[in-house]
């Protein structure tokens, strides 16, 4: 390969935590890594930015998945609450006003995702109730992380969920990755019934 087209295919890839090369435009389900996802979740701040204090991407995904061991969910949705995220891992976590004027990306995002689902052995498409759990996460985080938006919607969470919030939103990055990791590994484990 010559040296322009070397450049070229170097600049469509990232690379990730692991050293993997992944072409966010034409992904494989065999360069996703769960040690990639928990990394790059881990370090990347919701709410771009904005909360009262840091709160990633993967406590979110942990407090969802948490929420649907609370309503009695299977593992397997348990472990797509976990993952309802992973796509984030490998791209921009665009806001969805902004998401929502960017033709296209919501496709990148799509192809991405399933190519997580595919790595993983999960569904093309969640559940419903991984979305309600994620609406749920997303209303009680907006009232303890969020406190000066006066848009935010009414509280709907129970106030039980505190309990599932309050130990992972002060994890630290390292032990969010970790925590994230394990309760990958456990969920799994319950699916294939290993």
């Amino acid at each position: 390969m010559d040296t322009g087209r070397e450049e070229a295919y170097a600049k469509a890839a990232i690379c990730t935590y692991t050293g993997v090369q992944f072409f966010p435009l034409a992904p494989r389900y065999a360069d996703i890594s769960i040690l990639d996802i928990a990394h790059a979740l881990s370090m990347k701040c919701r709410y771009t930015g904005h909360c009262s204090e840091f709160y990633s991407v993967a406590t979110h995904s942990l407090f969802v998945s948490s929420i649907l061991e609370s309503w009695g969910a299977s593992p397997m949705k348990q472990l797509c609450g976990l993952l309802h995220d992973a796509s984030e891992a490998y791209l921009p976590d665009v806001a969805t006003p902004v998401k929502d004027c960017l033709g296209g990306f919501r496709e990148i995002e799509d192809r991405v995702q399933e190519q997580v689902a595919l790595a993983f052995d999960l569904p093309g498409s969640f559940h419903p109730v991984v979305k309600e759990a994620d609406l749920e996460a997303y209303r009680f985080e907006s009232l303890r992380l969020l406190p000066r938006v006066e848009w935010r919607p009414s509280p709907t969470v129970p106030a039980t969920f505190y309990w599932f919030f309050a130990p992972i939103a002060t994890l630290t990055i390292e032990q969010t990755k970790e925590k994230f990791i394990r309760r990958f590994d456990r969920l799994r484990a319950n699916v294939k019934g290993i």
